[in-house]
C-alpha cells in the first residue's frame, strides 16, 4: 500500500505579507477619505473659538490690571477688536500685525452671532450680564459664553 503525503509549499490562502501590505493599502485608503471629509468639519469654527477665548481671557487680564478703566470687545461683522475705555482706537491683539486697524477677522465662512454690539468687562473682568457668543460656519456652531459676575469664559 502506498501512502500520499500532502506535505510541500502550500499554494492555498494568503501569506502574512499579502494580507498585511493589503491592511496598509486600506489603512491609507481610509486616511485619504477621512482627510478629504476634514474640511467640512468645522475646523475653523474651533480654532476660531479657542481664539475669540484667549482674546477675551487678554482682554479680561487687562481689565484687572487697570481696574480704573472698562475694556471691551467690540464685534463687527465677521470681526472684533480691543478696545479702552473713552478711546475708540483699538488696541492691538497680543501676537497679531501692528498694522492697523488693529481688528482680528475670522476666518472666511465663519461668522458670528451676539446679543450686544461689544462685551463691556469691568474692573474684576466681568461683564454686566451673562454673554454669550456663538461662531458658525452654518454646519458647526460653537458657543462661548462669559459669566457674570465671574467673568468665566467657557
Amino acid at each position: 500500500m502506498q501512502v500520499r503525503s500532502n506535505i510541500g509549499p502550500a499554494t492555498n490562502g494568503f501569506t502574512i505579507i499579502e494580507v498585511v501590505l493589503a491592511l496598509v493599502v486600506i489603512a491609507l485608503l481610509a486616511a485619504g477619505f477621512m482627510a478629504a471629509g476634514m474640511e467640512s468639519t468645522g475646523a475653523a469654527v474651533v480654532a476660531s473659538a479657542d481664539i475669540l477665548r484667549a482674546h477675551l481671557g487678554f482682554a479680561q487680564s487687562l481689565a484687572m490690571a487697570n481696574n480704573t478703566a472698562a475694556w471691551s470687545v467690540a464685534f463687527s461683522g465677521n470681526s472684533y477688536a480691543l478696545l479702552r475705555d473713552g478711546n475708540p482706537s483699538p488696541i492691538p491683539w497680543p501676537g497679531e500685525t501692528n498694522v492697523p486697524p488693529h481688528v482680528h477677522r475670522l476666518p472666511g465662512g465663519v461668522g458670528v452671532a451676539v446679543i450686544a454690539p461689544a462685551v463691556v468687562l469691568d474692573g474684576w473682568g466681568a461683564p454686566a450680564a451673562d454673554y454669550p457668543i456663538t461662531l458658525s460656519d452654518g454646519t458647526v456652531s460653537e458657543q462661548i459664553v462669559i459669566t457674570h459676575f465671574t467673568g468665566l469664559v467657557r
